[in-house]
């Protein structure tokens, strides 16, 4: 079996969905974390990247759910 980092499967899903693929969020992040995620974006806003939206949220809120709802922002704007 071959050892795919965790971090390639997040690239693959996030450029799947920039290029328009459906994506079974559910797997991904809950929908409470991403209506959090996506208020913070409101308030803080993505233009200085994605680590002021880091140290907004709580802890456990990764680096790759955040990526997540920032695609999906981008997407529906």
């Amino acid at each position: 079996m071959r050892n795919i980092a965790t971090t390639t499967v997040e690239g693959h899903l996030l450029k799947g969905m920039a290029e328009g693929v459906a994506v079974d969020l559910s797997q991904v992040i809950d929908q409470e974390t991403l209506e959090l995620i996506q208020r913070t974006i409101k308030e803080v806003g993505l233009q200085e990247g994605l680590k002021p939206l880091k140290e907004a949220l709580p802890d456990e809120v990764s680096y790759f759910a955040i990526r997540v709802a920032s695609q999906l922002s981008f997407n529906t704007h």
